[in-house]
């Protein structure tokens, strides 16, 4: 099962509450693939935030 989907599921039986696991900045081509790449392959715990425009 797709990490999202069975981590979907598991918000909307109010089992897991959603919290910020890491913030990356600047927002840049290297943030971006690292940042897409974990959450690709489910390494991550809470939300990614990017930040730094």
């Amino acid at each position: 099962m797709d990490c999202w989907v069975s981590s979907k599921f598991a918000q909307e039986a109010g089992a897991v509450r959603t919290m910020t696991g890491e913030t990356r900045s600047p927002i840049n081509a290297g943030n971006l693939r690292k940042t897409h790449l974990m959450l690709e392959t489910c390494r991550t715990a809470g939300k990614v935030v990017l930040e730094g425009f």
